[in-house]
């Protein structure tokens, strides 16, 4: 009974924290861009501007060194939105947000398994390792 009841407590406590990191990086949604978003959101510019067509900013953004998965979200999310900034971080906090419940599932899960003695800790133990 008491690891039910201690599962619980740590499910609502992971979703205090999933309301939290909302509620913090809320006002982070109306501002500009900052660090590397300007030059690797730069072919999707050109391309609102009509200056190279769908496939250049696409190649363009794929290509990048670095945040090739991260570059097609924005064309597909740049293709139903818009230019809207807002619309992008937003969609870049919702997948923050699923990132974090998957490795808390994940965590939760490994450190329960058949292996392991399962103790209510365990969850609070993944909601740290998802908190990171």
């Amino acid at each position: 009974m008491f690891y039910h009841v201690s599962k619980l407590l740590s499910i609502l406590c992971f979703y205090l924290v999933l309301v939290l990191t909302c509620f913090i990086y809320h006002q982070g949604l109306y501002g500009p861009l900052i660090l590397d978003d300007i030059p690797n959101l730069y072919p999707l510019h050109r391309y609102s501007d009509g200056f190279i067509n769908l496939n250049e900013a696409f190649s363009a953004l794929v290509h990048s060194k670095d945040h090739s998965i991260a570059m097609m979200s924005f064309i597909g999310n740049w293709l139903l939105t818009g230019d809207s900034i807002w619309h992008l971080k937003y969609t870049n906090l919702m997948i923050h947000i699923l990132c974090g419940t998957l490795i808390y599932w994940i965590s939760g899960r490994l450190l329960n398994n058949r292996l392991t003695i399962k103790d209510a800790n365990n969850w609070y133990t993944a909601l740290w390792i998802a908190s990171l």
